[in-house]
């Protein structure tokens, strides 16, 4: 985009807009130096792109991939460090940060990978956290108390030291998809990075923190969370639509270093919903149901996992072959997805799982509802979904939310009912899949 574009006002409305291409900015008002890129990824097509396969094969594709590590190179020296700024040099003001929605609480570095260790063992954690911007020189640093950066930070601060952080900024996008997967505490979200690139991941020792970040990174900030110092932060608009988060006093990051590439381009990552950081956050999600689903016992015939909306709607695409056995995936899949997965819909093979209209149209012809929805009351939901109810918990740092979660079986009489399931057949128009519009139009 070479129309000057000022990332307060503009840039978080025209990256919302922006559903089907990634957007370069070349002229932002007050960074005259700078370039940015946002939506990239900005759906499923674009996410199907980056691991060379299609849409209907993205979650198979990704599910195998998260099973498999492929370890990091190290290496010495690399583009990232091309331009070094220190002590009073470092001005994080001077990126060009844009602001997601009219009430958020102040600039965010939203497509920060945080890098983080655990001081005893030294196994390292990559994940996105927020990182909202308070002056040249210092962030907040907004971990959910369950996340195992919290975890190495409260190790520290037992220890009264100060955390190392290396935050970095601007990748390939299966680094994001790495840094926003579930796995272990102490596996290695680079070396699944190195999976889902299909080659390692090559790091490099930062300058002044003892971690290691990709060398080919567009830029990286290094930094120590101190233990006892906090600040303000928030409210921030949350991916579901709504600022449901907490804000309040939360550690920062004090900066001490950003390395980058020569003309480094910046990362800006629209938050909320149907935008980048939501298909981060879907893809790994709909794996892991993924994998959950194909290996339960009986050899369930899945197609896909999708989810639509604010993430809180999962789809399942799959052939039943006999009574009860899409609602036993349905059921199968909220015990795989506890945090997100609070409406489930099975749908068959001839329903595109992508398209709310076609999976809604669905629900309407082929639901009962008395026999094929299924209420489960009083069960966690997400912390951020608003629907639910809070609760204390002692013990627990964060007032936990309970609900309810819906299953609703949209399939056709199953595989084992040939004359019920042939009833079912959709009706589709002469020349359906072969006549193009597109073809005429063009002509």
């Amino acid at each position: 985009m070479r129309q000057q574009v000022d990332p307060y006002t503009e840039m978080g409305a025209l990256l919302w807009q922006s559903k089907e291409h990634a957007l370069l900015f070349e002229n932002l008002a007050g960074h005259s130096d700078w370039t940015a890129l946002g939506q990239a990824v900005a759906n499923w097509r674009h996410a199907a792109l980056v691991f060379d396969t299609t849409p209907d094969r993205l979650i198979p594709t990704f599910a195998a991939r998260l099973r498999e590590r492929v370890h990091p190179v190290h290496v010495s020296d690399g583009p990232v460090k091309e331009v070094v700024r220190r002590g009073n040099e470092v001005d994080l003001l001077s990126l060009p940060l844009h602001l997601n929605c009219t009430r958020d609480g102040g600039y965010y570095i939203t497509s920060g990978i945080c890098v983080t260790r655990d001081p005893e063992t030294g196994q390292s954690n990559a994940a996105m956290y927020r990182l909202q911007v308070h002056d040249q020189r210092t962030t907040g640093f907004m971990a959910a108390p369950n996340h195992h950066a919290t975890q190495h930070r409260l190790r520290y601060e037992e220890r009264g030291e100060a955390m190392p952080i290396a935050v970095i900024v601007g990748h390939h996008p299966a680094y994001y998809f790495a840094a926003a997967s579930t796995i272990a505490y102490g596996d290695d979200e680079m070396a699944l990075a190195g999976s889902l690139l299909g080659e390692p991941v090559p790091l490099v020792p930062c300058e002044v923190v003892p971690l290691k970040v990709p060398a080919d990174a567009e830029i990286v900030i290094e930094g120590y969370v101190p233990p006892a110092e906090r600040r303000p932060e928030g409210p921030f608009s949350e991916f579901q639509g709504y600022y449901a988060g907490e804000h309040g006093p939360q550690p920062i990051i004090r900066v001490e270093v950003i390395t980058m590439r020569r003309n480094a381009i910046y990362k800006s990552l629209q938050n909320g919903v149907r935008v980048e950081g939501n298909v981060y956050q879907e893809v790994p999600c709909c794996a892991q149901i993924y994998q959950t689903l194909m290996g339960a016992g009986g050899r369930l015939d899945i197609k896909n996992v999708v989810m639509l909306g604010a993430n809180f709607g999962v789809v399942i695409q799959m052939t039943p072959r006999y009574p009860g056995e899409a609602m036993n995936a349905l059921a199968c899949a909220v015990g795989g997805d506890p945090t997100h997965a609070k409406i489930l819909i099975a749908v068959d093979e001839d329903v595109d799982p992508t398209d709310p209209l076609d999976v809604w149209w669905a629900v309407e012809t082929r639901v009962n509802p008395q026999e094929d929805v299924t209420i489960l009351p009083g069960v966690y939901v997400n912390h951020l979904d608003l629907s639910g109810r809070q609760v204390i918990v002692p013990g627990l740092p964060t007032r936990p939310r309970i609900g309810s979660k819906m299953l609703i079986d949209a399939t056709k009489p199953p595989t084992c009912d040939t004359e019920a399931r042939e009833a079912f057949e959709r009706s589709r128009p002469m020349g359906f899949g072969k006549i193009l519009l597109a073809d005429f139009l063009n002509a």
